[in-house]
């Protein structure tokens, strides 16, 4: 953005989290500048957009220069405010920037007149979703921002973990430069502090299923039920694992390799060998049949054991998520 301010922004995208820092970034900015004041607006049903700008061009008993904040949680101002958008740009006031903060834009919402007026006279700065190929990369900048480096493995297990969080995933890379500032991180050091997060150990379990560790699987289910995880959050994570392992299953089946099957399916290198683990164990009618499982759990869970199960329940929703867990391991497939 640079350190000149312009009179108007407009922030917008997926990206919640990069959207929320980059205004950070322009307040930080805009008070070494001597912006004082700030005042912020969210536009909903009962908002008037007559007062916005009567109120935006009202001298400051405060501050000779402010920060105004428009957010628009819909990104849509209607009519009436696209309309004192662009009467706003038409008359700047002095010694203010606007900064607007809205939802992701669609295409047709950026060809519009009042995004088309704040493009002329300020900046826009789109914040795009970061996907999973871009994801390492992201964590790496962001462990250098903070004088901190990690091994290949611990970024890739950090971008599966929180894969689809950006803030979450944000706030543990903090909670690891507090433990371990200025130390290269190692994997053993970040996976034990994320089993410790009740929010994401599930992706432990998988992965210790996976290994067919089930010392380690029965320890983390212990500790899903004691923070009351929903069940419901575990059954989905297992069935989408074994989803995955079927569809590679298949493409093993048909002779492929097990190299070109993992890459095909862009496998994190962390996760390369326990896969090919649970890969050689489990073939195709064990797979099916344990998601044929998974899914009268989720039926289990949202109402009565079906009468059409093949055996009867093995006690608690508890127990079974571990005898579906178990399973994966290899520990018996005698359903």
């Amino acid at each position: 953005m640079g350190s000149r301010l312009a009179p108007i922004y407009l922030l917008h995208g997926p990206e919640l989290l990069l959207v929320e820092e980059s205004i950070n970034c322009l307040r930080h900015t805009a008070n070494a500048q001597g912006y004082d004041e700030r005042l912020s607006f969210t536009v909903d049903n009962r908002f008037n957009w007559s007062d916005f700008l009567l109120e935006s061009r009202s001298l400051s008993l405060f501050s000779s220069k402010r920060l105004l904040e428009l957010r628009l949680p819909t990104g849509k101002p209607g009519i009436a405010g696209g309309k004192a958008i662009r009467e706003y740009i038409k008359n700047l006031a002095p010694d203010t920037v606007l900064v607007i903060v809205a939802a992701a834009l669609e295409y047709r919402d950026l060809a519009t007149a009042w995004v088309k007026a704040i493009d002329s006279a300020g900046i826009l700065v789109e914040h795009r979703e970061i996907l999973a190929p871009q994801l390492p990369g992201w964590i790496v900048q962001r462990l250098r921002q903070r004088d901190m480096t990690a091994e290949t493995a611990v970024v890739d297990f950090l971008a599966y973990s929180f894969e689809g969080n950006l803030l979450a995933l944000a706030q543990q890379i903090d909670r690891l430069t507090l433990q371990h500032q200025g130390k290269q991180l190692i994997l053993a050091q970040v996976q034990e502090l994320v089993d410790a997060d009740a929010r994401f150990s599930i992706y432990s379990l998988i992965d210790a299923a996976l290994e067919a560790n089930i010392v380690r699987c029965r320890r983390l289910l212990q500790g899903l039920q004691r923070e009351g995880v929903e069940p419901i959050l575990i059954q989905w994570s297992l069935a989408r694992e074994i989803r995955s392992l079927l569809v590679m299953r298949g493409q093993l089946d048909h002779g492929q390799s097990l190299a070109s099957v993992l890459q095909k399916n862009r496998v994190w290198s962390t996760r390369k060998q326990r896969l090919s683990q649970a890969l050689q164990r489990l073939h195709e009618p064990q797979l099916r049949t344990l998601l044929l499982r998974l899914a009268r759990l989720d039926r289990v869970l949202k109402g009565r054991w079906p009468t059409d199960a093949v055996e009867p329940a093995r006690g608690t929703i508890w127990d079974e998520l571990e005898y579906a867990t178990l399973l994966v391991c290899g520990y018996s497939m005698h359903l």
